[in-house]
């Protein structure tokens, strides 16, 4: 028994030990892997008692540290367990594949011109994975400019919800939109309501907002929307857009 629990045998066992726990836990024998670390630790154990038996040092010095040097060997196999377990958990739980779906954004808004004869232009694309069925709306208005950005907030804010309410995209014809495709655009003439307000618009009194949504759907059957804001005051540059209803979520 002494020379079993010896160092130079206790050393060779317990590196063999491990060598081999290592060697099945590649092999994915999770349950075999755990007994060899165990094995490997209740033998460092034996050897560091059996060291303590043959101390010099006073009894309590020695118990002391057959103690300490138990405890961390204690450690090292609980580790050594947990280690298995992450490795089985990774091994048996499944990938969870990526999210597949179409996504519609605005790449740019143009205007040509103001006036009778003025369009602006929507473009965009779809750079998601699936055919997008999309149904688009566009809302051209004419209000005045606000005083300060927390008034153009609060305006533009007022016109996007009228519109979500008035939901005009669902009377739209629904369109296919192809993955990774060219862009493309819907259109709006930017002529005012009344023929009277077209001077106010070329001399900036007026802004031209414009805002609209796209809804559309994939094969998923999942509903997504791509919002825009965007304006224009006395000529069609620059064209600036809103800080908020600009998403595509």
């Amino acid at each position: 028994m002494e020379w079993l629990f010896s160092w130079e045998v206790v050393s060779v066992v317990v590196a063999l030990l491990i060598s081999i726990g290592l060697g099945v836990l590649a092999l994915d024998d999770f349950k075999l892997a755990k007994l060899f670390f165990l094995a490997a630790a209740a033998d460092a154990v034996g050897g560091i008692a059996m060291a303590g038996t043959k101390s010099i040092w006073p009894t309590w010095v020695t118990n002391l540290a057959v103690v300490f040097a138990s405890g961390i060997i204690g450690l090292i196999a609980l580790q050594s367990l947990r280690y298995v377990d992450r490795k089985k958990q990774a091994k048996t739980e499944r990938p969870t594949a990526p999210s597949r779906r179409a996504h519609v954004v605005v790449t740019k808004i143009e205007f040509s011109r103001l006036g009778p004869k003025g369009f602006v232009n929507i473009w965009h694309r779809n750079d998601g994975d699936l055919d997008a069925q999309i149904k688009g709306s566009v809302s051209v208005i004419f209000p005045k400019p606000p005083r300060d950005a927390k008034e153009f907030a609060e305006m533009t804010d007022t016109f996007f919800n009228q519109m979500l309410q008035a939901k005009p995209w669902e009377g739209a014809p629904k369109l296919s939109m192809p993955p990774h495709t060219d862009p493309q655009f819907v259109s709006a003439p930017t002529i005012p309501p009344k023929p009277e307000l077209m001077p106010q618009i070329l001399n900036g009194e007026l802004l031209v907002l414009v805002l609209g949504r796209f809804a559309y759907t994939d094969e998923t059957e999942v509903e997504h929307h791509t919002d825009y804001c965007a304006f224009v005051q006395k000529d069609v540059h620059p064209v600036g857009y809103c800080q908020q209803h600009n998403e595509a979520p």
